[in-house]
């Protein structure tokens, strides 16, 4: 999560670098989406105060992060790179996410960061038909019985499509609180961790060289992003001053 903001900042100002260079107006701010921690829905839902409050919907789901529509509406189109030019000066390719994206050598880091999420999407499948979690699931399955909803498993109930209205309903939100309880009753979420761990642990060791290529040209992003935030802030205080 901390990678992400920090990216996120990153893209933000240099966005605002290259506004400030076309003269478009722009105070900073940014419309942001609700937060959600890494992993946070992993095992699907596991907050019974949000299962009670917004069933398997996710709070603010209809609001995205850093996307161009959400500066105001005279600059958005500098942003996605709509208009080729403003006030007399080109508009960068890709408008100014587009510059940014290449400032942050992004692409250089998202191509070998597909390896690596390949093997997580590959772990994740193989955990799944591991016996302990096909155990575990088997009682959480019974508990949601004994409440009167029939699942074989934790994710067949999030992706219920009776559930993909826009709002939640009083039916979803009493089965994920169930489902939130059933968790909690069987350790289904412990189980599904310790038991995924093991299989990422594995990958890793076993693509060790692989990996550390993704992890490098990350390095050389996250330093990117961090030094251009530094320089936004010098910026911003000189103009202050």
């Amino acid at each position: 999560m901390a990678d992400r903001t920090a990216l996120a900042r990153g893209r933000t100002a240099l966005i605002g670098k290259c506004l400030a260079r076309l003269g478009a107006p722009y105070d900073g701010q940014v419309g942001q989406g609700a937060p959600v921690k890494d992993n946070e829905r992993r095992y699907g839902l596991a907050d019974a105060e949000l299962a009670g409050t917004s069933g398997y919907h996710l709070p603010g789901a209809h609001q995205t992060n850093q996307r161009s529509e959400e500066y105001p509406a005279p600059i958005a189109p500098l942003v996605a790179g709509e208009v080729p030019e403003y006030n007399g000066a080109a508009v960068p390719e890709g408008g100014c996410a587009g510059e940014a994206l290449r400032e942050l050598h992004e692409q250089e880091m998202n191509e070998p960061l597909v390896f690596a999420q390949k093997l997580n999407m590959a772990g994740y499948r193989n955990f799944q038909q591991d016996p302990a979690v096909t155990a575990v699931n088997t009682r959480w399955s019974a508990c949601m019985k004994e409440s009167g909803y029939d699942y074989p498993d934790p994710l067949a109930a999030i992706n219920d499509k009776e559930f993909s209205g826009a709002e939640p309903t009083d039916r979803e939100k009493a089965v994920a609180l169930a489902d939130v309880r059933c968790k909690q009753k069987v350790n289904l979420i412990g189980v599904w961790a310790a038991t995924e761990t093991a299989y990422q642990q594995q990958l890793i060791k076993e693509n060790s060289a692989e990996l550390e290529k993704g992890l490098a040209a990350k390095r050389v992003t996250m330093s990117a992003a961090t030094a251009a935030v530094s320089g936004a802030a010098v910026s911003g205080a000189a103009a202050a001053s």
